[in-house]
């Protein structure tokens, strides 16, 4: 979707790596990232509880400029330290480090390697989530539209902020009678909805007509844009009336 942010864009595709890494069967089809004689090094910080950064999940998702995107997995030790190392050492790829903590995918820096760097150095922030969503608004709502194969096509994006200090998110367990965070219904007729990149949003639930969030949206003052650019973006396309 043109419309999505590339900060957003690059959320979304740490949380599909995320999520692949929890299903067996995806997990093996997910190749490794390219290896070389480079270093990724960094720590995890946990501002709600700065005990709990060991044992984290981290996940490393390279994006060569030609071939095949790669994923590979490591974990924090006791005081939060971890290392991706033999990885490729290439300016044209670009890399996305991250952590899945309390179930939840936390993309931090999206970083590549300069002209004969070796090695990286970059913190990934972890956070224990809330489901007090009084800080989030939505700030910007977007549509388009264009011409689909005599159809019309609507493509939206919401653009969300969260003025809280905590990850607002609502556990699949806990959805049943919860509010969403962001509630928006399709149009009578709507066909071929499309999420961008085929990705499904962690919290995004789509129940007919109804789509509802339930997160994860991330403090808007942490550093880094992607917390800067958060959103929900979809599309679909209405039938063409004459006239």
């Amino acid at each position: 979707m043109r419309s999505a942010g590339l900060a957003f864009l690059v959320a979304l595709l740490f949380a599909a790596a995320a999520a692949a890494q929890h299903d067996g069967a995806a997990a093996t089809q997910v190749p490794d990232v390219p290896a070389g004689s480079g270093a990724i090094r960094g720590e995890v910080v946990n501002p709600d509880d700065p005990s709990r950064v060991g044992d984290v999940e981290m996940l490393l998702y390279a994006l060569p400029a030609s071939g095949t995107p790669g994923l590979r997995r490591a974990r924090s030790d006791g005081a939060g330290r971890f290392a991706f190392e033999n990885i490729a050492n290439d300016p044209s790829t670009a890399y996305l480090v991250g952590a899945r903590y309390a179930g939840i995918p936390y993309p931090g820096e999206r970083l590549s390697f300069a002209a004969g760097e070796t090695e990286k150095r970059v913190t990934v922030r972890v956070g224990d989530p809330s489901e007090d969503a009084s800080g989030v608004a939505v700030v910007e709502a977007r549509l388009e539209v264009t011409s689909a194969g005599g159809r019309i096509g609507i493509s939206e994006l919401h653009r969300f902020e969260n003025r809280g200090t905590r990850t607002v998110f609502v556990a699949e367990p806990r959805r049943a009678g919860a509010k969403p965070f962001f509630r928006a219904r399709l149009p009578k007729d709507a066909a071929d909805f499309e999420i961008p990149l085929g990705i499904q949003p962690e919290g995004l639930v789509r129940d007919g007509d109804e789509l509802r969030f339930y997160g994860p949206i991330y403090p808007s003052d942490w550093p880094g844009p992607l917390a800067k650019d958060q959103g929900l973006a979809f599309q679909y396309t209405l039938p063409a009336t004459s006239g």
